[in-house]
């Protein structure tokens, strides 16, 4: 999946790209019917837009069966390691909260783990190879966006920290918190 949600990316950031190389073609051709200039560009965005399906529809896939596979060890595990509990911990704590937990925790492993692959990995494909393309058009450029993007990423994660006693998240260890 991480494979294809970066080929996913890759592909969708190189179709204007592949559309500039088309205006560079009829720009060649003078407005002359030239379409021996314009294949390569036309198959070159036929190629990215064919790609990028193929891999969205392969990452869906792999998505789908992966999802309960993932979501049913994750419960195992922590069933597994609940079972080594002491009896008064169990006496302490209800049988339905536990399980609730458990449960509230493998739908949030899934959770964290498809928002990583699909939503931060593609936008860090689209900026590397955003960033890569600029370098090599105009190096200051380039420096340019990389700089902004390090400072949107650093704003963006320190903001977050700072709202995380708004929003009432609890850390993970207060959140399901299995002591003996």
């Amino acid at each position: 999946m991480l494979l294809m949600e970066a080929g996913q990316a890759v592909c969708n950031i190189l179709v204007p790209y592949a559309i500039k190389a088309i205006m560079d073609g009829v720009v060649i051709s003078n407005g002359q019917p030239a379409l021996a200039s314009l294949q390569q560009p036309l198959a070159l965005l036929a190629g990215l837009v064919l790609a990028e399906i193929l891999f969205s529809r392969i990452s869906g896939a792999v998505l789908i069966t992966i999802a309960p596979r993932l979501r049913k060890h994750t419960t195992e595990s922590l069933f597994a390691y609940l079972q080594y509990h002491s009896i008064r911990y169990f006496a302490n704590h209800f049988a339905g909260a536990l399980a609730h937990r458990i449960s509230e925790t493998a739908t949030s492993v899934n959770h964290t783990i498809w928002s990583i692959l699909g939503d931060f990995w593609p936008i860090s494909i689209t900026f590397g190879v955003s960033i890569a393309l600029l370098f090599g058009v105009h190096p200051d450029l380039g420096i340019f966006v990389a700089g902004w993007v390090l400072i949107y990423v650093l704003c963006s994660y320190w903001l977050a920290t700072r709202c995380q006693n708004v929003s009432g998240y609890q850390t993970p260890s207060s959140h399901f918190s299995i002591r003996c």
